[in-house]
């Protein structure tokens, strides 16, 4: 299987489902935002 990263459905700020295909040839920033990580130990502050 190849799947690229434009055809990923992902969700934008405003809750709507798209594909990344409509930047393909732009510059993007992909931030992955988790709440709730429990990290490791000697990673908390």
């Amino acid at each position: 299987m190849s799947a690229s990263v434009y055809d990923i459905p992902v969700q934008t700020i405003q809750g709507e489902n798209v594909t990344l295909n409509q930047y393909q040839g732009k510059v993007l920033l992909l931030v992955n935002v988790h709440r709730n990580v429990d990290l490791p130990h000697n990673m908390k502050a």
